[in-house]
């Protein structure tokens, strides 16, 4: 009767940390936003930048996956999202809302920053994410290149499209460059 009184214990435990982690807003992986979280700071960066008229932009980029040889797809989105993560969280504005759409698909949310702006933050990005080497086995470490999408707009109160879709816009974007390939 104890043994099952306990068994009891654990497994509502186990049920309880199962609950928080699916309702959580971080990618465990990546220590960034995931699509829960995001959607949720599009939402508010949204408003915010309504209300005060502000440009607003989504960039949502993919980093193209590296020979890593033996080692499965999972285990290199796991280690490309990890990578991509520490370099984002260490170059990434505090303004803006960084998360994690896939499992090689990220996503920035980047308040007061126009369309002109957006190049430029998509090249600093690019820099951050590409110099940022992925681990490999050993002391080997493999380089990152990026395929990116955004949408900008220069005032978001007079912008037809609410944070998400322009989420949504970026990453049409970004999907239709992988299809056609090659240019930036």
């Amino acid at each position: 009767e104890s043994l099952l009184l306990k068994l009891e214990a654990f497994l509502r435990a186990k049920l309880e940390v199962d609950r928080v982690h699916d309702e959580s807003l971080l990618d465990q992986e990546s220590g960034l936003y995931n699509m829960r979280g995001l959607s949720r700071r599009a939402r508010e960066i949204g408003s915010e930048a309504f209300r005060r008229r502000h440009a607003l932009t989504c960039i949502v980029f993919a980093p193209e996956s590296p020979e890593l040889g033996d080692v499965s797809a999972e285990e290199v989105a796991a280690r490309l999202a990890a990578a991509v993560g520490e370099a984002l969280r260490r170059s990434g504005r505090s303004s803006d809302a960084i998360g994690r759409l896939g499992p090689l698909e990220f996503a920035v949310i980047a308040p007061a920053t126009g369309p002109s702006a957006a190049l430029k933050l998509v090249d600093r990005l690019r820099e951050t994410v590409e110099t940022h080497p992925v681990p490999m086995n050993g002391n080997h470490a493999a380089a990152m290149a990026l395929r990116v999408g955004y949408f900008a707009v220069p005032d978001f109160h007079e912008a037809q499209v609410d944070a998400t879709e322009m989420l949504l816009r970026a990453t049409t974007a970004l999907r239709t460059l992988k299809v056609n390939g090659g240019g930036n």
